[in-house]
């Protein structure tokens, strides 16, 4: 993906630049994603509904005032083209005895957009580890973080003793924690606690 200043963002998707407009789509995918999944319980309509949430930001007309406005609204149009979808299965099911019991096996809203949000909080510090971690630290979070993988399985993937990616992982972990702390990001420190396990 091409480098967009994060200031630039908006201004640019608002005239649908094609970079501006790829960076939005990518960063926020994974928590619409999420929204949809956990109100539609992971229907295999989820990619159809996702799709139509997007389609709905990009043929917004009135122009965003901030990357805030655009998270709103893409969650608010996720939550809602998922919940349609849901009266509209009860709607189908209405006269029979399980419409009730599938209407209150159904997750909590607010519990939805609450997951999505703690994903776009993973995603920003996956995105923030890869911007100003060293190289082998860099390396030794990605393994963690994204494949999930423990500190004897990382170091026979890298070659390293298990104390070496034990104090990488440290060394990560102080990195991180003092960018949180000065780019004022409460909401990553409990995904930050994750590296010492």
């Amino acid at each position: 993906m091409h480098h967009i200043s994060k200031h630039r963002i908006v201004p640019l998707f608002n005239e649908r630049d094609p970079i501006a407009t790829e960076w939005v789509c990518s960063h926020y995918l994974a928590p619409v994603y999420v929204i949809v999944r956990r109100l539609t319980k992971n229907s295999p309509e989820t990619d159809d509904l996702v799709q139509k949430t997007f389609i709905a930001v990009l043929k917004h007309k009135e122009p965003f005032e901030s990357l805030r406005k655009i998270e709103y609204f893409l969650y608010t149009t996720a939550k809602n083209v998922s919940m349609d979808r849901m009266r509209h299965r009860l709607r189908v099911i209405e006269n029979s005895e399980k419409a009730v019991a599938y209407y209150m096996s159904l997750p909590n809203e607010e519990d939805a957009v609450k997951a999505a949000e703690q994903a776009a909080a993973f995603q920003h510090l996956i995105q923030l580890a890869n911007e100003i971690l060293p190289k082998r630290c860099k390396e030794v979070f990605n393994l963690c973080y994204i494949e999930g993988l423990k500190n004897a399985a990382i170091s026979l993937k890298l070659g390293n003793k298990v104390k070496t990616v034990a104090n990488l992982k440290l060394k990560a972990y102080k990195i991180l924690r003092e960018a949180i702390i000065a780019g004022k990001h409460p909401d990553l420190m409990d995904f930050l606690g994750l590296l010492l396990l």
